[in-house]
């Protein structure tokens, strides 16, 4: 039942957040259990310039989207509990698990972008350093405690390409990425 439940609220997730990411001009790259590897500027249109402003705004409203979802669900506990019970071991579990929690990891820079796989199954995706730095990145955020942790390209890139942005950066750490010599500016 448990399973059941996590993959009810993951797509009940992915439909509003789905939703957010096409209407900010993202590319869905994959759907990986629980995460999301979404792509800005990959198709080189108008939108390109904004990649990285559209990447961290889209991060802002998923966790909107996810802290209304816990809302929903403290709801429902607290309807379910008023007057008749105190929620069973099972169910306490089952509340404890679908309290989703967000990381956004976000970088910048060349990927390859198209179909990988076989003529049996293909799909659609991005490979390359930076779609795993931005993973690591994601990784972070229970380290930081930071809602997105974005590099210094996607920092410099809003600032140089979007007056007045609206937003603040924070210099958290240089970190290294698995497998790379030289640290980056998070």
């Amino acid at each position: 039942v448990l399973g059941t439940d996590i993959i009810k609220l993951l797509n009940l997730h992915y439909t509003r957040v789905i939703k957010i990411i096409l209407g900010h001009d993202g590319i869905i790259g994959s759907i990986i259990g629980d995460a999301l590897l979404v792509v800005y500027g990959a198709l080189g249109d108008k939108s390109a310039k904004m990649k990285s402003y559209q990447a961290v705004v889209t991060g802002y409203k998923i966790h909107e989207v996810t802290d209304q979802i816990r809302s929903e669900m403290i709801a429902a506990r607290d309807k379910m509990m008023k007057g008749k019970r105190k929620l069973t071991a099972d169910e306490e579990k089952v509340f404890k698990a679908v309290m989703i929690e967000v990381g956004v990891g976000i970088d910048g820079g060349d990927v390859f972008y198209g179909n990988i796989g076989s003529n049996e199954r293909m799909t659609n995706t991005v490979i390359g350093d930076t779609v795993n730095s931005s993973s690591r990145m994601e990784g972070l955020n229970r380290i930081y405690k930071a809602p997105i942790i974005c590099s210094a390209y996607v920092r410099d890139d809003i600032i140089q390409n979007i007056p007045n942005h609206g937003l603040e950066f924070i210099e958290l750490d240089t970190v290294k990425v698995k497998g790379k010599d030289i640290g980056k500016k998070v």
